[in-house]
């Protein structure tokens, strides 16, 4: 069985259908006029048989970073 960790999770290679980076989509309350802000939050998501989990970043080159890594680490299992 091919495994590997992140963040803390353990995932079953075998098992994974996709990996992607998204933006996810959010909100924030001005201050002065209380009026919703759209945001968008860079991402990585991990989609397995059995479900997904998303995974939020400071910024987008974090985020690129990271996945970057990830994608050369599942190469060498």
């Amino acid at each position: 069985m091919k495994v590997f960790e992140f963040a803390g999770v353990i995932f079953n290679a075998d098992n994974v259908c996709t990996i992607q980076k998204v933006n996810l989509k959010g909100e924030e309350t001005d201050k002065e006029s209380e009026e919703k802000i759209p945001t968008s939050v860079p991402g990585l998501q991990i989609v397995t048989i059995a479900g997904g989990i998303n995974f939020s970043f400071e910024s987008e080159e974090k985020r690129d970073e990271k996945f970057n890594e990830f994608i050369k680490g599942l190469e060498n299992l």
